[in-house]
């Protein structure tokens, strides 16, 4: 029994291994327009840079790091624990059942091309702070920026903003919580957002 097994093991993962590949390739062509459109942005960015003398302004190196640590490493620990979780959580008869149909070829070539659209999108996301910092510098920076700052202490009754900011900021409580909210729970929800969205194939639809 043991002998007709084993082979039958090995035809299984060999076809799950076949169907893993084949899905994935399927979902990175499907994505093509994408990852066209990134390559495009960032060439004519880096020759907006380059024409402009603005090379010393790229920013790539900043995102290089944090963003394989937390789209290669955190979120994908972060959701197969929660997979396991939820496994373990609502499945008691049917779990094996369950476990094949959550990590099954489909969903994780999917995962994985999500990953794979990801880390492309660290580019796309290097070459827009590239971008902006050129944009900083360009004739001067922002000539109307003065006037959006008129417009904006116009419709705070005539007082600029930032005056009733800093009259909350000075509190020491409020001045953490407003770093915590945006340095953690912002980039928690907008990134873990951004994550679920590119990498469950439950989003499919709306990828």
């Amino acid at each position: 029994m043991h002998n007709v097994a084993a082979p039958m093991q090995a035809m299984i993962g060999t076809q799950q291994r076949s169907a893993f590949g084949a899905s994935a390739w399927a979902n990175i062509r499907a994505d093509a327009p994408l990852y066209l459109a990134i390559a495009a942005y960032t060439i004519l960015g880096l020759v907006f840079l380059d024409i402009n003398g603005f090379s010393h302004l790229a920013t790539y190196s900043t995102y290089l790091g944090k963003w394989l640590m937390v789209f290669g490493f955190v979120f994908p620990v972060v959701t197969i624990l929660c997979h396991y979780g939820l496994l373990i959580h609502r499945f008691d008869r049917r779990r094996m059942l369950a476990a094949k149909r959550i990590f099954g070829a489909d969903n994780a070539a999917y995962f994985a091309s999500g990953l794979c659209l990801l880390m492309s999108m660290m580019i796309f996301q290097g070459t827009f702070t590239s971008v902006k910092n050129g944009l900083a510098a360009w004739h001067g920076g922002f000539p109307l920026e003065r006037h959006f700052a008129d417009i904006d202490k116009a419709l705070h009754f005539g007082v600029d903003p930032w005056r009733y900011l800093f009259a909350f900021a000075e509190n020491e409580t409020f001045l953490s919580f407003v770093e915590w909210n945006y340095g953690v729970l912002w980039f928690v929800i907008c990134f873990g957002v951004m994550f679920y969205m590119v990498t469950s194939a439950r989003t499919k639809a709306a990828r």
